[in-house]
């Protein structure tokens, strides 16, 4: 992340949180606001043991410009984590590793009572020395090392991140959760989940192909369509069919017709919760010559909405009374594993926990969804995906599709807030806990089985 400051500090005495955790977290805050990249330990790395905590302030401190250590009590100084890191730092500066300096903000005590190693350093007394003239101290330090012809001012760069991550958010707000088509690396991730996914998606469309085999021609339209890829491979033998993809997302649609090679294939914006929604589906269906839609189908796109009923019950106008509506939805209760000692459980409890996270269980509530908003002849069909026979590229390929996502909501919520502890920690934690994962999905030891559910009904 090229930390520029590390904050070194003890963080419970006694199973209580210290005051210095709190000076700490004052500390990294002000400098977060300024556009400093600022560590701050993350305490809840050590659930994975002493060695996962180490490496990740080992790289911290490889890389950092200052370290601030904040001690209110002289043995504060010698306890075990504070000691190891400021001891680290100052080998690192000794041996050439890093450029880079250590401040103490300490409270009352003598000279002596100070470790030899950060003894003569700047320093400054708690009492006397607000958390903000640190923290401005360490901005005009670092600024001093910057050579103005490579990089702007600190306070510059923030006010240009900030510029970005606003408009981000700002797009982001038209739906309920902080999933995003157009994030990086998601248009190959879907790539890769539409190949895998193919087995399970075909039982329930090869169903409704066989329900509608006396039309002559077939009506499709793909909601939450992404990139088109998925929905395009799925009815590629429909006879005489003509897809419609309809997505929030401006500019994966945009994505979407450049991919295009299918000129029954076509791709709108369209918000499903919109308040026109009726009108504007009109519109898109008026400019294709069609009069309703024979099939409804939707890959993991109602786990997102803010109301899947309501949408359910707004794609009915569109379709026929003898349409059929096709959902590939997920429920993160069908998988089992042996092997990982609990991991997945751990990442999959957390995971529910993060901000803007979409429902992880709908895959059971379809049939109540769909029975709800007036479907008939529900039918559910499963798929049991396993690592069973796999090499290890499809172990790999089998992770990537399925959690490699999963940073991606803690990454929206730190653009939301950059200066959130919380969400910053839980980055942190959750990029670790992944890492390792990819490991376990690599061993033949390990062994993961999950349940791809597909809902179909009919409208009438």
């Amino acid at each position: 992340m090229n930390y520029q400051v590390f904050i070194s500090f003890k963080n419970t005495e006694n199973n209580e949180f210290t005051n210095d955790k709190f000076l700490s977290e004052r500390l990294y805050k002000y400098l977060t606001e300024k556009g400093i990249n600022t560590f701050y330990s993350n305490m809840s790395l050590l659930e994975f043991g002493e060695a996962a905590y180490k490496e990740v302030i080992d790289d911290a401190l490889d890389e950092v410009t200052l370290m601030v250590v904040i001690a209110s009590k002289q043995e504060y100084l010698t306890s075990k984590w504070c000691k190891y890191e400021w001891h680290t730092y100052q080998q690192n500066i000794l041996t050439n590793i890093v450029d880079g300096s250590i401040i103490t903000y300490l409270g009352e005590m003598q000279l002596s009572d100070v470790p030899t190693a950060i003894r003569h350093y700047q320093s400054f007394n708690i009492n006397s020395t607000s958390v903000e003239t640190i923290g401005d101290f360490i901005i005009n330090a670092l600024n001093k090392k910057l050579n103005a012809t490579q990089a702007p001012k600190i306070e510059q760069t923030l006010q240009n991140n900030t510029l970005n991550n606003s408009n981000n958010i700002e797009f982001k707000k038209k739906t309920a959760s902080y999933y995003d088509s157009s994030f990086a690396g998601e248009y190959k991730r879907l790539k890769l989940q539409g190949e895998s996914l193919r087995p399970c998606d075909m039982p329930g469309v090869n169903y409704v192909k066989e329900q509608l085999n006396y039309k002559d021609k077939i009506y499709i339209l793909d909601v939450g369509c992404g990139y088109g890829v998925v929905g395009r491979d799925r009815f590629k033998d429909f006879p005489n069919k003509v897809i419609v993809g309809v997505d929030i997302l401006e500019p994966v649609i945009n994505k979407a017709r450049e991919l295009n090679d299918d000129p029954n294939a076509h791709y709108e914006c369209l918000d499903l919760l919109s308040e026109n929604f009726d009108e504007e589906i009109e519109i898109i269906m008026d400019k294709y010559g069609i009069k309703k839609f024979d099939i409804c189908f939707g890959a993991y796109i109602l786990q997102h909405v803010k109301d899947p009923i309501k949408t359910l019950r707004n794609l009915r106008c569109c379709l026929s009374d003898d349409g059929y509506v096709i959902f590939r939805q997920s429920d993160e209760g069908t998988y089992l594993t042996y092997g990982d000692d609990g991991l997945l459980k751990k990442i999959c409890e957390r995971y529910l926990k993060a901000p803007g996270i979409d429902d992880r269980f709908i895959g059971r509530k379809m049939p109540y969804f769909l029975e709800t908003t007036g479907y008939k002849d529900v039918k559910m069909f499963g798929t049991f995906i396993t690592t069973s026979g796999m090499d290890y590229d499809e172990r790999i390929n089998l992770y990537k599709m399925r959690f490699s996502l999963r940073t991606m909501y803690y990454k929206k919520a730190l653009e939301k807030d950059p200066y959130s502890i919380e969400a910053k920690n839980e980055l942190e934690w959750m990029t670790y806990a992944l890492d390792k994962l990819q490991e376990v999905f690599g061993s033949p030891a390990f062994w993961y089985g999950e349940t791809m559910l597909v809902s179909v009904a009919k409208k009438k």
